[in-house]
């Protein structure tokens, strides 16, 4: 019976096990044809629906038929296993029947049809974490990266599906390293086609982990193939562009690159986007902000460097921030402050980090952003401009509180920025703020210094000297 009605009729008949029977026992032709209408039912929803309860003999049946020296036979079992792996419910069978390995090891490679059908096949179970290992282990890699440059977008697709998801595994990536997958995968982002530039900046971003790989592409030239998929129209390319942009540049370095190519200057735009997650744009920037350069511009008063260095410090210290994003905020603003120039230094003051970081330390007890934060708090309280902010009651009263820090970074930061208030004559100020034993630590500091080298004393005694006294009135009540 031909067309739809009759493919139900069959099912409803108890069809299906005849077609079974004959695709595996019948002549040539007429396995053939068992396969073909079993590839018809299988093709809906509702003739899959009427597979349960069958699937294992349906998945024996196509084990024995991909193995057929018949080249049409096995095309259409190929075809069914395609329309198989489509169903959520069945494709998980067809992993662990081992029709998808049978797929895998005996299709014929010089027939593009049958390839053709094992990529698809791929492509509809690449949500399978069991489907990337065996992808593996039965040697399919070097095929699969070779369909990346397939003329057909459909299989070209498939294709990108696969690696994109197998690349997530970052235990199998060096497979696809090995395989070659690098350039057919950085050509998908110059293709035009939104979901191959879309699979192909995912798995970059997971290929350039290797540092082998982001060499290799450093030394192929491309390295600023990213740069334009920053300005994307799709949020997960973007993102996906900024974590790969991160990881090349902490494996080569070429930071100056980015910030002539205005790929700094994109991510600062995308930072105060508001529509786009961070932790992939701060983690490029805190890879890019080791070069002076970069901090640099990210203190300039223009726009969008202002906006970009004034989210930073209103993330840090937000109620609504969770651990991870003031760790990131502050990883980058501590790069910002430490060895700057004082322009820079001054810029994060106006925009009141150093408030920011004194603020969340009084109440914040994570290591590693108390670390940052009090490396914030120092750079910019020993600034000339931030030392004049120190130098009142309301901060030493604060930096007396921070000397009994529960970590030891905290508490080293505000005795040193206490000591730059007594080398200003300011140690009536601190000890009227509850300070007497931090006065008495700073003289412990330096009776302890080494006898060996007697110009310490010398060249302290000069610095305290250079600073500015305090003007009349600093640190009162």
């Amino acid at each position: 019976e031909k067309g739809e009605g009759g493919l139900q009729r069959i099912v409803a008949l108890g069809g299906v096990s005849m077609l079974l029977g004959m695709s595996t026992t019948g002549g040539a032709e007429d396995r053939e044809s068992a396969l073909e209408q079993l590839e018809q039912i299988s093709s809906t929803s509702q003739g899959l629906d009427s597979l349960q309860g069958q699937e294992r003999d349906l998945l024996h049946v196509l084990v024995q038929v991909m193995q057929s020296n018949q080249p049409q036979v096995r095309l259409r079992g190929f075809k069914v296993l395609v329309n198989l792996t489509r169903d959520e419910r069945l494709a998980p069978f067809a992993v662990g029947a081992g029709a998808v390995a049978t797929a895998l090891q005996h299709h014929d490679r010089r027939q593009s049809a049958e390839l053709e059908a094992v990529i698809m096949c791929l492509s509809n179970l690449s949500w399978l974490d069991e489907l990337h290992e065996l992808v593996v282990q039965c040697g399919f890699t070097g095929q699969l990266v070779s369909l990346l440059n397939s003329p057909r977008t459909e299989v070209q697709a498939a294709a990108a599906t696969v690696v994109s998801d197998l690349s997530a595994r970052r235990e199998l990536c060096p497979h696809l390293a090995e395989a070659g997958a690098l350039p057919p995968v950085v050509a998908l982002l110059s293709r035009g086609n939104g979901q191959l530039v879309e699979k192909g900046t995912k798995a970059l971003s997971s290929l350039v982990s290797i540092p082998q790989v982001a060499h290799e592409l450093h030394q192929s030239g491309r390295l600023e193939v990213l740069v334009p998929l920053l300005s994307s129209g799709s949020a997960t390319i973007q993102l996906n562009a900024a974590l790969a942009l991160g990881t090349i540049v902490s494996h080569v370095g070429e930071r100056a690159r980015f910030l002539r190519n205005g790929a700094v200057e994109r991510l600062a735009v995308m930072l105060t986007a508001g529509n786009l997650r961070h932790d992939g744009i701060l983690y490029a920037l805190g890879e890019l902000s080791e070069d002076a350069g970069v901090c640099g511009a990210l203190a300039s008063p223009h726009s969008p460097w202002r906006e970009a260095r004034a989210w930073l410090v209103a993330r840090v210290q937000a109620g609504e921030s969770d651990l991870d994003l003031r760790r990131r905020c502050a990883f980058i603003m501590r790069r910002m402050a430490h060895g700057r120039p004082v322009e820079v230094k001054h810029s994060m003051l106006r925009d009141g980090a150093m408030s920011a970081a004194m603020s969340l330390l009084q109440h914040e007890e994570d290591s590693t952003l108390c670390a940052d934060l009090s490396f914030i708090l120092y750079d910019l309280g020993s600034s000339p401009e931030g030392l004049e902010t120190v130098c009142t009651q309301e901060v030493i009263s604060t930096l007396v509180r921070l000397s009994e820090h529960p970590h030891e970074p905290t508490r080293a930061c505000a005795v040193r920025l206490c000591g730059l208030v007594l080398a200003r004559g300011g140690a009536e100020w601190v000890i009227q703020s509850g300070g007497g034993l931090i006065v008495r630590t700073i003289g412990m500091m330096a009776a302890s210094l080494h006898t060996q080298d007697p110009t310490a004393v010398t060249r302290s005694h000069a610095s305290a000297l250079a600073l500015p006294p305090l003007p009349p009135g600093a640190g009162a009540p």
